[in-house]
């Protein structure tokens, strides 16, 4: 289980059963929580998985390894996401606005993501 834990001076606490990591910032506890999970072996996948069960919170988080992309939200949805995806490029953003400018978003497939669904794209090469 992890905990956000806010103390004096805002100060983060990400605390799992064996480890610590202080920070000030709730994106850098989702990244080491990641990071964490990928180095503990886990695929991008499981990971985020993971971060669906364990994080307490509302949050969107996107990442990417060598073995694809993946996007989740948390189980309510709080946190925005936009996908826009075409036959050249996938992307994703916090409103529409950041995606207008890409080229060929007029037949982009847009849409927003499940809340606490998983996302899983796979690098083909």
């Amino acid at each position: 289980m992890v905990h956000f834990q806010t103390t004096t001076g805002g100060v983060k606490l990400f605390v799992t059963v064996d480890k610590l990591f202080k920070t000030g910032n709730d994106t850098e506890v989702a990244a080491a929580y990641l990071a964490d999970s990928l180095a503990s072996g886990n695929g991008l996948k499981d990971a985020m998985e993971g971060a669906v069960e364990d994080l307490d919170g509302f949050f969107t988080l996107a990442c990417g390894t060598e073995e694809g992309f993946s996007v989740v939200r948390d189980e309510f949805a709080c946190k925005p996401a936009v996908l826009a995806e075409t036959d050249d490029y996938v992307a994703i953003a916090s409103e529409y606005q950041a995606l207008s400018s890409l080229p060929g978003i007029e037949n982009a497939k847009l849409w927003e993501p499940e809340a606490g669904t998983v996302l899983f794209l796979v690098i083909i090469r």
